[in-house]
């Protein structure tokens, strides 16, 4: 073996490796990316659910026909609602636009106060939130889906 063949041999070598830990560092950090994104699309359904149920909850317990314990069902909303505050902030640097379109909107159309602390008054505002939540679940479930199969996210190594 010559001098000429080692030299080529030891080159063709680096340049593989460099080449080969290039693109594993790249999809690592794809994969890493990911994760973060389908991690961010579970918190907000998680949250948005919870506030489903607190206000499928909230009508059984002004009726008096719920065991639940309103305080810790309030806390646990509060705890939800700042999980979507969280993320209606870092909008579309996780998530899409259009998924942090429908959290913002809805943000903002849950913010409307109670009119009176009337029994029905409170039942219709309970329905009302019930109704914006259930629209807000449904179209962000269907952002969700579509932005976590899509072939985006799994960058192709080129």
């Amino acid at each position: 073996m010559t001098l000429e063949n080692i030299i080529y041999t030891i080159l063709i070598a680096v340049i593989s490796s460099f080449v080969t830990a290039k693109i594993a560092l790249k999809q690592f950090s794809s994969e890493r990316w990911w994760e973060q994104k389908t991690k961010a699309y579970i918190d907000i359904l998680e949250s948005l659910s919870f506030i489903l149920f607190f206000y499928s909850s909230h009508i059984s317990i002004l009726v008096g026909t719920s065991s639940i314990n309103a305080g810790e069902l309030s806390k646990k909303f509060h705890e939800a609602r700042e999980v979507l505050t969280k993320y209606s902030v870092v909008g579309s640097i996780i998530i899409s636009e259009e998924a942090s379109n429908i959290l913002n909107e809805y943000l903002n159309k849950s913010e409307i106060e109670m009119p009176n602390p009337e029994i029905k008054a409170e039942m219709e505002y309970t329905d009302e939130q019930y109704t914006l939540i259930k629209k807000a679940i449904g179209d962000f479930k269907l952002v969700a889906k579509k932005e976590l199969s899509s072939k985006k996210l799994y960058k192709p190594i080129a």
